[in-house]
């Protein structure tokens, strides 16, 4: 009796184990949902691309990927937002 009770609890915690990851990484898409690039990176992006000065820079998330809305003015007063990947780097759009 004490034997089947040890390979009942081995067995339950085993599935317990394996089953808690795996519902998390299900409940997130599949996809990890911190960005690779970090948000000081994403204004150093920016501005090494169009110049000026980073006003301010926001993280959402666009289809499930983690981007930054990076705002900046340019040296004639011109106010633009760029957005960039925040896995990848890559300017994704202005």
């Amino acid at each position: 009796m004490k034997l089947v009770s040890f390979f009942y609890v081995v067995f339950i915690a085993t599935f317990l184990f394996f089953s808690a990851p795996s519902s998390a990484f299900y409940q997130q898409g599949g996809q990890s949902s911190k960005p690779a690039i970090s948000s000081q990176q994403a204004a150093q992006i920016v501005k090494g691309r169009f110049g000026g000065k980073v006003l301010k820079v926001t993280r959402s998330k666009s289809s499930n990927n983690p981007v930054y809305r990076v705002k900046i003015v340019k040296g004639d007063g011109h106010i633009i937002t760029v957005i960039v990947d925040g896995n990848t780097g890559k300017i994704k759009g202005q």
